[in-house]
């Protein structure tokens, strides 16, 4: 027994000389913490930033070095402590050590690249292999109000009136319920007199009108609160045996009529107005401030109110008095989501994060012009099934009106923000899965080696080679990247491709290159090559801007036009590129399409705007003006754009009208390039470049067949390629009601066997042996339930599954393109 013994202690002290950290480091906790701090404790540099208190409850010193801390569980490793310090790693037994979140890690070894967020989040420490040692989720903190161990390394939490920073838990007072109030968030048509309650007695309540938070110093209540105005309430409980209670927020508008959905903002104006830490005033400040956020649907009802956290976004356009939030859901209800159908259209239920858009330098011009550009890729309501849709990673969008504290703020666009939240809703895909970059110099996840890898291969590659390009189509969406640039080209998106350039990839062998679509500010005129601004010009060429083969400037540095050209030195890319940039043109395009939906947006804000001027602009209305610069851009692009194609491509030798119709008309519909032309569509007309392959294909309607089209030389096949000239080209699919026949000098050219057939049928025909063959299986109403392309039909069998078919009689007729054809029928029991 005693060897044994000796053998286990040897082991042990074995393992504690390679494994410290796995040994002593579950001794370190986290103690103490403060997310709101503007007078408690100051870093080195005389600064109120958040801290955390670790404590090490152990008998033996503890290095920190390799350790991770994080504010996000999803993401161990956001930050680590230094493992070249060990003048401010190293902790004694039972010591203190604070950790200053503020994202200057300049300043000393223990600042971390992390803030917490007053309105709730989560905070993890780990091991060097990633193992939790202590993690936590917490709700809303208090300014100047730390929450710890009730007693240093006790399993308990509590709210310390008096923080203990490097120091002793100490017992706190239990904190005082939130006071309860006689109405919620709402919309009211007259005044309301509101009514504060608390459940403990001995206690009092105080608040605050402004939007700041409550403090035993703030109004105490006395009496009901009358309200005839909108506003915020916020309001605390306090007395001599408690600590204060979290701060009850409710958002309150009165008298208030709207066309547009209602985000109400409820946050301390020191926080967006103090010339030092505001982040209204120090807009290009990466700094975030917490808040409270009711939103109200068009109908007036609540659809939910929760905390959040919220930043000012853009760049340019953060200058502008009207400037974009960004809304990030705090943690509420154990998660941190907004839990509501924000955007209709979606079929997502919850969103982490939003932004409510001032149309960026679109801001005081028609306000909607993002909007108005993303839907015309993003709502196909009216051209339905006609064209494929467009494959593009957009940003959905609602209109909104806005109140800060209860103050008129005018209209917003509310956008599904770009960033990790959006890829987890959209794609279901963790941090670890994917890469995401932005513009030429920023990781948004992930890191920079997979796009590197990428551009070196277009750099050194010939795509103009077929199996160059294979190789090109499996780390890049070449299709989606075709819509990605047709679109761009044509609203003429001058603020492209070296800005706003944003992609992603999952990780991973399947994984591809794909770009997103965002920020459309200067599309439609805002802004030309020439300078111009808010013009309505349609004359810019935006296809030539990508061939860029040198420049190292915006709009165009050689980064951002390397894909499209390498893509472009491909035939067949360069094909499809063509084709859909004219499919687009005839359809989503469309001038009468893009003006009916100009003047939908134009209905929609109109009610709007007046008030929304007035806010911003004096009450001057320059809108019309503006919207008419649009129309007027609308008149002219698509014919620009089809030249602009034209003087580009050698290949292409003019423009075509082209004709489709069916013969009947309700014989079938035509799929030409991208498009699908049904009874409803048919007869169609649209421009389309002459010398370019375009693929056509006849899809007989039930009942029918497809007996060859009225240009001779594309032959008798359903399938077929055009290569069109002149200034007009016709083309008619002509079909006939299929006939049911049982003559047997027909049916003698094929066997099917066994007859009737409950699970397969087996075809065997000298006649086609070695010959292409279309296969159609009709049932007794005359419905083709089965098409098929055999190449080289076999010499023995041929088998069709028909297990699955309903009872009843089929008709199977075969063809071959030398003009064969035979009808048989067999019985389904």
């Amino acid at each position: 027994m005693s060897r044994l013994t000796n053998f286990n202690r040897l082991i042990l002290c074995f393992l504690v000389i390679l494994s410290p950290y796995s040994i002593f480091s579950q001794a370190i906790v986290i103690n103490e913490f403060m997310a709101s701090n503007s007078s408690i404790l100051q870093d080195e540099m005389g600064e109120y930033d958040d801290w955390i208190e670790l404590f090490n409850a152990s008998d033996t010193s503890i290095n920190l070095a390799g350790m991770f801390l994080t504010d996000d569980l999803s993401n161990p490793t956001l930050w680590q402590f230094p493992t070249d310090h060990p003048d401010s790693t190293i902790m004694a037994p039972h010591s203190y050590k604070i950790l200053w979140l503020d994202k200057q890690t300049d300043q000393s070894p223990l600042h971390v690249n992390a803030k917490l967020k007053a309105s709730g989040e989560q905070l993890g420490l780990f091991s060097v292999d990633t193992l939790a040692l202590d993690t936590l989720s917490f709700g809303q903190q208090t300014t100047d109000i730390s929450y710890g161990r009730t007693t240093d390394n006790s399993p308990d939490w509590s709210f310390f009136t008096t923080p203990t920073p490097y120091a002793t838990n100490m017992v706190s007072l239990p904190q005082a319920d939130k006071p309860l109030f006689s109405h919620n968030n709402g919309i009211f048509s007259n005044p309301i007199s509101l009514s504060l309650y608390s459940s403990k007695p001995g206690t009092n309540i105080y608040y605050t009108t402004d939007g700041s938070l409550p403090t035993i110093s703030s109004n105490l209540y006395q009496t009901p609160i009358s309200i005839d105005s909108s506003m915020s309430i916020r309001a605390i409980v306090a007395g001599t045996n408690y600590s204060p209670s979290p701060v009850e927020t409710k958002m309150y508008l009165i008298n208030t009529y709207h066309s547009f959905p209602i985000v109400f903002l409820t946050f301390d104006p020191f926080d967006f107005y103090d010339p030092a830490t505001g982040i209204y005033v120090n807009y290009l400040e990466n700094w975030e401030r917490p808040a409270n956020l009711a939103f109200f649907e068009m109908d007036g009802s609540l659809a939910f109110s929760q905390p959040a956290q919220v930043e000012i976004q853009g760049t340019g356009s953060a200058e502008f008095p009207h400037k974009s939030i960004a809304i990030k859901a705090a943690t509420y209800n154990g998660e941190k989501q907004f839990d509501y159908p924000i955007f209709p259209q979606l079929p997502y239920e919850k969103y982490g994060s939003f932004t409510l858009r001032n149309s960026g330098q679109d801001w005081d011009k028609t306000i909607f012009r993002d909007a108005f550009a993303t839907s015309l890729v993003a709502d196909l309501s009216d051209v339905g099934t006609i064209i494929d849709q467009p494959r593009l990673y957009l940003q959905s969008y609602r209109p909104t009106i806005a109140y800060f504290n209860g103050e008129y703020r005018g209209i917003y666009n509310i956008r599904e923000r770009l960033d990790k939240r959006y890829i987890k809703t959209h794609f279901n895909l963790s941090k670890s899965e994917y890469d995401y970059l932005k513009d030429v110099d920023e990781v948004k996840n992930g890191t920079w080696d997979s796009w590197y890898e990428y551009m070196d291969f277009l750099l050194a590659t010939d795509m103009s080679i077929p199996s160059n390009y294979d190789s090109l189509t499996k780390v890049m969406d070449v299709d989606d990247y075709i819509d990605y640039l047709t679109f761009n080209i044509y609203i003429n998106n001058t603020d492209w491709p070296a800005n706003n350039n944003r992609r992603w990839k999952e990780k991973g062998p399947d994984g591809k290159w794909r770009w997103m679509v965002f920020d459309l500010d200067y599309t439609f005129s805002l802004y030309n090559e020439d300078g111009s601004w808010n013009s309505g010009d349609y004359h810019d060429n935006a296809l030539l801007r990508l061939y860029n083969d040198t420049g190292w400037d915006w709009p165009n540095p050689e980064w951002s036009t390397r894909p499209f050209r390498a893509c472009a030195k491909n035939a067949l890319w360069r094909t499809k590129f063509i084709n859909r940039m004219a499919d687009q043109l005839n359809v989503l395009f469309n001038a009468n399409r893009l003006n009916n939906r100009l003047n939908e947006f134009v209905d929609r804000y109109r009610p709007e705007m007046h008030q929304h001027q007035c806010k911003w602009f004096q009450c001057f209305d320059g809108w019309d003006n503006d919207i008419a610069k649009v129309a007027h851009f609308i008149s002219g692009r698509s014919g620009v754009v089809r030249e602009h194609f034209v003087q580009q491509y050698a290949e292409i030798t003019d423009t075509t009208i082209v004709s489709l119709s069916a013969n009947p008309i309700d014989g079938g519909s035509i799929e030409f390039s991208t498009l699908t032309l049904s009874e409803a569509n048919l007869p169609w007309q649209g421009i389309y470049f002459a010398g370019v392959d375009i693929p056509v294909k006849a899809i007989p309607a039930s009942g029918y067949e497809f007996v060859g089209w009225s240009d001779n030389t594309l032959g008798n096949q359903p399938q077929a390629t055009v290569n069109i000239s002149g200034s007009t080209y016709s083309l008619t699919a002509n079909f006939q009601p299929i006939v049911q026949t049982n003559d047997p000098a027909i049916n003698n050219k094929i066997s099917l066997s066994p007859n009737p057939a409950s699970n397969h049928i087996f075809i065997q025909s000298d006649e086609f042996a070695g010959k292409d063959v279309t296969i159609h299986l009709i049932d007794a109403l005359g419905r083709i339930v089965l098409f098929k392309e055999i190449t080289r039909f076999p010499k023995d069998t041929y088998s069709i599954n028909v297990s699955s078919f309903p009872k009843g009689t089929y008709t199977l007729k075969m063809q071959s393109p030398d003009g064969h054809e035979t009808n048989q029928s067999f019985v389904k029991p």
